[in-house]
C-alpha cells in the first residue's frame, strides 16, 4: 500500500508527537514513566512544621507540602520525550539503544500517524528515527563521536499494538502478507551471533580516491559501477571499510507452538532478522511475538534466479517476550495436588508414564 503521508507532512507529525508534553515515554513493558517523588517533602505529601513557626500551641505540627499539593508526585518534572532522548542518547552505546512508542498514544495523538504506523511501518519508523536525532544536542553527538568513533543511532520501537490488527500464524503466511506488518507468536529455536552487516559502504576510486558511499543490499555485498565525480570515470574501487557504515545484525528462526498445531501436523518455522537495539535480546528457548514487516528473499539454482521466492520476517519490535528460565508460580491448588501426589508410592512410574505413555517394554 503506497505511503498516504508525504514524507514532510509524516516528519513533521512526528516532530509534533515527541514535543507534545502530553505524550509520555514508556518502558520496554509498554509503562509510562512515572512521575517521580516531591523533593520537597520526600514523597510524604506533607512537612513539618518547626516550632518557632507555629502560632500557638493547638496548630498542628505537620501542613500539606505546598510543592505537591499533597499529592506526594512532583507532576511538573514528569519526564517528556526530549528529556528521555537525550537520557539514552548520553549513555549511547550503553544502555537501551531504542525510543518506545505505544499504539494507544499515537492513535489518540493522530489517527492518520497511527494508520501510516499500521500499513506503512518501515516508512514510518525510518522517518521517526530521523526526528529523534534533532533531539540530541550537538555536545552528545560530537562526544560520542569522539569516544566510541561511532553516530548515535537510535531506533523508535512501536509497541501496545493490538494482536487483532496484525495476528497471524507463521504456516499461514500468504502472498497478501509481504510488505505487511503482522504479529508473529512463536517459539525461538537458534539464534546466531550478533555480527556487524554493513549497510552503507565508502569506496574510494583507484584513479583519483574519491570516495563514493554505496547503500548495500540486505544480503549481498555490492559496489559501484562508475565513480561519481564529474571528471572521472573510473570503474575500479577499494573499499574503505574503516569508514563505512555498520549496524549490529542477528538472525533468528522461530518455529509455531507444537501445542496449537492439529494432531500430526509439523509446526513451521520463519527467518527473523533483528537489527540495532533489537540484536541479542532473545535467546533460544524463548516464547515471543513479533512485530515486523514479511520480506521476500530471492532464490537461486546455480546462478539462474528462480521465480519462487523465500520470505522472512524483518522485526521492530518483539511485543512478548517469556524466558525459557523465567519462574512459574504455582496456584494454591496446584500445590495442594503436588503434595498429594508426594506421597503416593508410584510416582515415579506416573512420571514415566507421563512422558512417554506411548512406548511400553523399557521398564
Amino acid at each position: 500500500m503506497a505511503n498516504d503521508i508525504a514524507l514532510d507532512e509524516l516528519m513533521e507529525l512526528w516532530r509534533s508527537f515527541f514535543q507534545d508534553s502530553r505524550n509520555r515515554p514508556v518502558d520496554k513493558f509498554g509503562k509510562s514513566y512515572s512521575a517521580p517523588k516531591c523533593s520537597t517533602c520526600k514523597g510524604e505529601g506533607k512537612i513539618e512544621i518547626p516550632e518557632k513557626g507555629k502560632l500557638d500551641e493547638n496548630e498542628p505540627s505537620e501542613k500539606v507540602c505546598p510543592n505537591c499539593k499533597g499529592e506526594r508526585v512532583d507532576s511538573s518534572n514528569i519526564p517528556t520525550y526530549s528529556d528521555e532522548i537525550q537520557k539514552v542518547a548520553r549513555e549511547y552505546p550503553d544502555g537501551e539503544r531504542a525510543i518506545r512508542v505505544t499504539w494507544e498514544s499515537v492513535s489518540d495523538f493522530n489517527a492518520r500517524l497511527s494508520n501510516n504506523l499500521r500499513w506503512n511501518l518501515d516508512e514510518a519508523l525510518e522517518a521517526a528515527k530521523n526526528i529523534v536525532q534533532e533531539f540530541i544536542d550537538d555536545k552528545t553527538k560530537k562526544r560520542v563521536r569522539k569516544e566510541h568513533r561511532t553516530k548515535i543511532g537510535l531506533d523508535v520501537v512501536p509497541m501496545g499494538i493490538p494482536g487483532e490488527l496484525y495476528d497471524v500464524e507463521i504456516s499461514g503466511l500468504r502472498k497478501e502478507h509481504l510488505y505487511r506488518t503482522v504479529r508473529l507468536k512463536g517459539l525461538v529455536r537458534k539464534a546466531t551471533p550478533v555480527r556487524p552487516r554493513m549497510e552503507i559502504g565508502l569506496f574510494e576510486c583507484e584513479w583519483e580516491s574519491h570516495r563514493n558511499s554505496y547503500i548495500q543490499d540486505f544480503f549481498t555485498f555490492e559496489k559501484p559501477i562508475r565513480c561519481t565525480a564529474e571528471t572521472c570515470k573510473c570503474t575500479e574501487f577499494k573499499l574503505r571499510d574503516d569508514l563505512s557504515q555498520f549496524i549490529d545484525s542477528q538472525k533468528i528462526e522461530i518455529q509455531e507452538y507444537p501445542e496449537d498445531l492439529p494432531p500430526g501436523a509439523q509446526p513451521e518455522r520463519l527467518t527473523a532478522y533483528f537489527e540495532s537495539s533489537l540484536a541479542h535480546k532473545i535467546q533460544p528457548g524463548d516464547r515471543v511475538a513479533i512485530i515486523g514487516i514479511i520480506k521476500p528473499k530471492s532464490q537461486f539454482q546455480g546462478r539462474r534466479q528462480k521465480s519462487e521466492f523465500d520470505i522472512y520476517l524483518y522485526a521492530h519490535s518483539i511485543d512478548e517476550k517469556i524466558g525459557e528460565n523465567e519462574s512459574v508460580i504455582p496456584t494454591a491448588n496446584e500445590l495442594i495436588e503436588i503434595k498429594e501426589l508426594s506421597i503416593q508410592e508410584d510416582i515415579a512410574e506416573k512420571i514415566r508414564d507421563s512422558i512417554a505413555p506411548t512406548i511400553f517394554g523399557m521398564n
